[in-house]
């Protein structure tokens, strides 16, 4: 077997879907438009009305390169993706109709744009228009700015085919580049590129609808109308989305309640008997790993040694705190997340034993515990959270000094800024290695500054990208994170969507646990 047909061959396997999204990637991709028919003049005659967390909004509605990845189903209103990620999993058409690696070590990417889309603001999408996009996101250093590797080319080879050029293999950039993952896809505008402060008064993509500013009120509420550009017609449904955001869930749950929202969008899980009560459809999928992280680099002296961060590990009762904390919808998790290619199978390697956690504590020089310190946001589950295993870790003569952010571009801030000791986050559960890796436990991962140095680590990565089967080395490249507790996973938990009568099309599925309102529909 070649080594092109090896490294196509890799990619369909990793098409097996566990968790929030896996793609496979063949040489091209190729698809049709949706034959619903709808006014001539786009959208519906209702009005959608979206609740969502306050937090979610927290960075605003508007620039796709500031905005954390989790709010892909806000931002897909606006704007289109590159490619479109299905709920099974499998990557469609969008802005990109066909694509492919012209490289056998899958360091280059080609695809090539449809020729009808416009933006909101009338210009067409070239590729000039999408590689000025993809710098800017580049540039823009967010928490994914550097997960294509370091200094990634964009080049325009023509009007409308946009190639990239990578310094290290990444096999799965049309998953990346969806509307599904972590925002590169969506393309904004050059206006908006040009002058990144237009993006707080307006949306500059080439999605569905656009940005009502004179209707909206940053943090509470938003309006989109529909994009008179865009190209395809039949697909906007609603002559208005109307988004509402919420600091209480079960105010959220009560606004619904009262017919003032449509479809209701949480990861709290703590209203959902009360939403299937109350004659909603509940719609959920699992979608990541509640997790601690533990700065064995610049963090205090002792999270630097193994037998202490294994120790925090063996302190809490995940069972325990993953029923307080989602019910049903949670699963105790010991191993960090989920890869469906190379899963280790380490799910219970830190049963709950406080008696083997103060052993450990003393043989490593702290008999008595020490103190360090995390960071939290002040929503749930994080909130909830760090109470729970604060509480455990001062059993065994740990103490926790809590510091919570009221706002959520601030928490984030810390958190990625990697100076303190630890703080409470999430993580994808069933993202392929090639996507966990640069994220979480790669040499320049944005997620993952405070992780021990192991240089094995890296080199079974390398090792499972030249392999026919990664899976053997990126099974012990896994086993390693945790048996040397490079994080203290809590539990996986899931996302949820309430939906009212009269709205169809909600999705969610374990390979895709968004839903978007863009494929939505009144019934």
């Amino acid at each position: 077997m070649s080594p092109r047909a090896m490294g196509v061959s890799r990619m369909r396997r990793l098409a097996v879907a566990v968790g929030v999204l896996v793609v496979g990637v063949g040489a091209a991709g190729c698809g049709g438009e949706s034959t619903t028919t709808t006014t001539r003049s786009g959208g519906g005659a209702k009005v959608l009305r979206y609740g969502v967390p306050a937090s979610i909004v927290a960075r605003g509605v508007s620039n796709p390169a500031v905005i954390p990845s989790t709010d892909g189903p806000i931002l897909s209103i606006a704007y289109a993706p590159l490619f479109h990620a299905a709920p099974d999993g499998r990557i469609e058409p969008a802005l990109a109709v066909r694509w492919r690696y012209t490289d056998d070590d899958q360091k280059v990417f080609e695809f090539t744009l449809r020729e009808d889309a416009r933006f909101s603001d009338g210009t067409p999408v070239t590729a000039e228009a999408v590689v000025g996009s993809l710098e800017y996101y580049y540039k823009s250093r967010n928490i994914y700015s550097e997960l294509l590797g370091r200094n990634p080319r964009f080049e325009a080879v023509d009007r409308w085919t946009v190639r990239v050029t990578l310094t290290a293999s990444l096999p799965n950039l049309p998953f990346l580049f969806s509307e599904a993952n972590v925002n590169w896809g969506f393309v904004m505008a050059p206006k908006g590129v040009a002058n990144p402060r237009l993006f707080t008064k307006a949306t500059y993509g080439a999605g569905p609808y656009k940005l009502d500013y004179s209707k909206s009120v940053p943090g509470d509420h938003y309006t989109f109308v529909p994009n008179e550009y865009f190209y395809d017609r039949s697909a906007i449904k609603f002559k208005e989305i109307y988004l509402k955001a919420f600091a209480d869930p079960s105010a959220a749950l009560q606004a619904q309640q009262a017919g003032q929202i449509d479809v209701g969008w949480t990861m709290d899980s703590s209203t959902a008997e009360a939403a299937e009560s109350a004659g909603l459809d509940v719609v959920s999928a699992p979608f990541a790993v509640l997790y601690m992280t533990m700065n064995a680099r610049r963090g205090t002296e002792a999270l630097r040694d193994v037998r202490v961060r294994r120790a925090l590990n063996y302190a809490i009762d995940r069972k325990a705190i993953s029923n307080a904390l989602f019910g049903r919808y949670g699963v105790p998790m010991s191993q960090f997340t989920v890869p469906p290619d190379s899963n280790p199978g380490l799910e219970n390697a830190y049963p709950y034993d406080p008696e083997r956690a103060r052993a450990l504590l003393a043989e490593a020089g702290y008999p008595r515990g020490f103190e360090f310190s995390i960071n939290t946001g002040k929503d749930d589950p994080q909130a909830k959270a760090v109470e729970l295993v604060a509480s455990y870790l001062d059993r065994i003569g740990v103490k926790s000094n809590v510091r919570t952010f009221q706002n959520r571009a601030g928490y984030l801030d810390a958190a990625l800024s990697f100076k303190d000791d630890s703080a409470i986050f999430a993580g994808d559960v069933g993202v392929p290695t090639t996507i966990e890796y640069p994220s979480y436990i790669g040499p320049s991962s944005t997620l993952g500054g405070g992780d021990p140095v192991n240089p094995r680590v890296n080199e079974l990565y390398e090792a499972g990208l030249r392999a026919s089967d990664p899976s053997r080395d990126w099974k012990e490249m896994w086993a390693i994170t945790v048996n040397d507790a490079w994080f203290l996973p809590i539990s996986g938990f899931s996302d949820l969507a309430y939906v009212s009568d009269g709205i169809g099309g909600v999705q969610m599925t374990p390979a895709r646990p968004y839903s978007f309102p863009t494929e939505w529909f009144p019934k």
